[in-house]
């Protein structure tokens, strides 16, 4: 299992120098083509590994619709970072965080993976942009 383990940490500059490359794609589409989408993480205060990329949809979006016609088109979207403050060990704390709790309703993480092709993420990209007309 190691030396499996070893030849794929062997792939993980490419892998990582391509996703790389399509985060800058998106960015670049998303600026254009749907400025009102919040396009988190971009102060680039380090090297990332580019393993997810979440945007935040427009005040106002509803999360499950956009998902919903991003699913008819055939694109998988998921969400990341729940409120910690919402976990069960935490639910009776009573704390309500607003922003936490805004942010949270809004975010969806996009296709991002090595093998994606500039093709592959264009159709995200028009999918995106037709949900959020």
């Amino acid at each position: 299992r190691a030396a499996i383990g070893r030849e794929q940490l062997k792939k993980l500059p490419a892998g990582n120098a391509r996703r790389e490359a399509l985060v800058v794609r998106y960015r670049q589409a998303f600026t254009e083509k749907a400025p009102a989408l919040g396009l988190p993480f971009a102060d680039k205060r380090g090297v990332s590994s580019q393993h997810i990329f979440p945007v935040l949809l427009p005040e106002g979006v509803d999360r499950e619709a956009f998902r919903e016609a991003m699913k008819r088109d055939g694109i998988q979207t998921s969400f990341h970072y729940p409120p910690v403050h919402q976990f069960a060990i935490y639910r009776n704390e009573g704390e309500e965080l607003w922003m936490t709790e805004n942010v949270a309703r809004r975010q969806v993480t996009l296709p991002l993976f090595p093998s994606m092709t500039d093709e592959q993420q264009d159709l995200v990209i028009e999918s995106v942009v037709r949900a959020l007309q």
